[in-house]
């Protein structure tokens, strides 16, 4: 088990979403893999 405080959970969050779209906006991955997975 591990624990993290929720700020650093949210920036972690923050971080991936960020880098997702960044990744969908050169290129690297398509905007459509990632649609209806949640």
């Amino acid at each position: 088990m591990w624990r993290v405080s929720e700020d650093d959970l949210a920036d972690y969050l923050e971080r991936a979403y960020q880098e997702t779209q960044d990744r969908i906006a050169a290129g690297t991955i398509k905007a459509e893999t990632l649609e209806g997975e949640d």
